[in-house]
């Protein structure tokens, strides 16, 4: 049976366009440090936020720049790598991020 994958989108690496996007996710509000480019590998950029209540994220995304998988090959690898973090924390003793 195929599933339908969650839908996601790419966001742009602008600091204060993903900082408003998971303000509205996790409804509270959030700083990034601006000054800081984000941290980028070949396939994703990242950006390290700090809400209100001193939580800290580090939001990852997809890079739409130097992307070669089509949007449907990015989501299924998104995907994959959410479930198995998901695994490693239900299943093992080992620290994982929390995948939200």
């Amino acid at each position: 049976m195929n599933m339908p994958l969650p839908s996601f989108h790419f966001l742009s690496s602008n600091n204060k366009e993903s900082s408003i996007f998971l303000e509205k996710l996790r409804g509270r509000s959030c700083t990034c440090d601006e000054s800081k480019a984000p941290k980028s590998g070949s396939l994703n950029w990242v950006i390290f936020l700090t809400f209100d209540d001193g939580v800290e994220w580090a939001f990852r995304s997809p890079r739409y720049d130097t992307c070669t998988f089509s949007d449907e090959t990015a989501s299924k690898i998104l995907v994959s790598e959410a479930s198995t973090l998901r695994y490693l924390e239900t299943h093992c003793q080992i620290p994982v991020p929390k995948v939200y």
